[in-house]
């Protein structure tokens, strides 16, 4: 059994000269969840333990959705189900390197866009 310590900000509403918020108070306490599923189920009950994973669990589906929702072009309907029942928690495909994202974005570029890029890489 092992405490993690956790960290809780009061953050301002304003933001600093770099944009960021300002930092009101910080505090640091320890806190043991338990170091797996058998401990934290005998700290707060198998019950509890559920109804947080599965908390847990809409918000990554929820931003999962969104990712493909903000999608070029968007994927909703039967597609975004398709998804969705794809979907394991806390598994995500591995991110794209910025070359091939880069290449993805060139191919969706019309003539036009092309050629105002390369102008603007003098190429």
């Amino acid at each position: 059994m092992t405490a993690m310590k956790i960290t809780a900000k009061l953050l301002s509403k304003d933001v600093d000269e770099e944009g960021k918020k300002i930092v009101l108070a910080s505090e640091t306490c320890n806190f043991d969840f338990g170091d797996n599923l058998k401990e934290a189920s005998e700290f707060f009950g198998a019950d509890v333990v559920f109804s947080q994973f599965r908390s847990a669990g809409v918000v990554n589906l929820q931003s999962h959705m969104r990712g493909h929702m903000r999608a070029d072009p968007p994927v909703t309907g039967k597609a975004l189900q398709k998804e969705v029942n794809g979907w394991k928690p806390d598994t995500k495909k591995p991110a794209k390197s910025k070359v091939e994202a880069a290449k993805q974005k060139w191919d969706a570029l019309d003539a036009t866009g092309k050629a105002e890029l390369k102008k603007l890489l003098g190429l």
